[in-house]
């Protein structure tokens, strides 16, 4: 079954307050990929996400919370069949939310000198730092982290985007990254409970953090596999 982006779909996750998800990867990665990414539809955003989220039929899109799912022609796929596709209105409000979590304007800027944000970076995931996640598929991945720090700190989630040393489509989606030889998977961008990221320096990998120019290409990078353009420049020129 195809995949389009700004489709909303069933998701089937027993026992959570989901009651669905908004596909937001772009349709040329979700033809080539066999993991799309989705934004969850919650009966009632957390009070740290509401400026992140979309009120949307009785609940609301958050734009905090992406997550990486298999595509629905994978029978281990928890996405279901679609319910509804949101108005151009709509996703274009999503997208605008989505880029400011990302912190995309800042990045993609003429002039990218985001001041680097302080963190606890053994207390929580600090923005642009590299930490191991839980164990994917039998091995344990690595994780840049994209989500803000204030979020990090409050929510007791970050968003991380995983590494690989596989081009798989080009170096716009797969970045080239801190040792020259990994490459962030930006379509990967999913979210994790502060639980599972291992936070102990003994635990981290080395490099264990990365460059403005690395931050740069992986912003670039969210914001072509998400299609969040538009939403940059009009953010620009606010």
């Amino acid at each position: 079954m195809p995949v389009f982006r700004g489709t909303l779909h069933a998701l089937d996750v027993p026992g959570t307050a989901v009651l669905g998800a908004v596909v937001i990867s772009n349709d040329r990665w979700n033809a080539a990929m066999s993991q799309v990414t989705v934004l969850p539809l919650v009966a009632s955003p957390r009070p740290e996400e509401r400026e992140y989220a979309l009120g949307y039929r009785h609940g609301a899109i958050s734009a905090a919370r992406p997550l990486t799912v298999l595509a629905p022609s994978d029978p281990n796929s928890v996405l279901g069949p679609p319910i509804a596709s949101l108005s151009t209105a709509e996703l274009d409000s999503l997208e605008d939310l989505l880029c400011r979590f990302l912190q995309l304007p800042a990045l993609l800027a003429r002039i990218p000198a985001p001041a680097r944000p302080l963190g606890a970076a053994n207390a929580y995931p600090v923005w642009g730092d590299v930490y191991r996640g839980p164990v994917l598929a039998g091995e344990r991945k690595r994780f840049v982290v994209v989500s803000p720090n204030d979020w990090n700190r409050a929510s007791g989630l970050a968003v991380g985007v995983r590494t690989t040393t596989r081009l798989k489509i080009d170096d716009t989606w797969f970045p080239k990254i801190l040792d020259g030889k990994t490459r962030a998977c930006c379509g990967d961008a999913t979210t994790f409970a502060h639980s599972q990221w291992q936070l102990a320096r003994r635990d981290r990998p080395t490099p264990f953090t990365t460059s403005t120019k690395d931050m740069v290409g992986i912003a670039r990078g969210l914001a072509d596999v998400y299609d969040l353009g538009a939403a940059v420049s009009r953010m620009a020129s606010e």
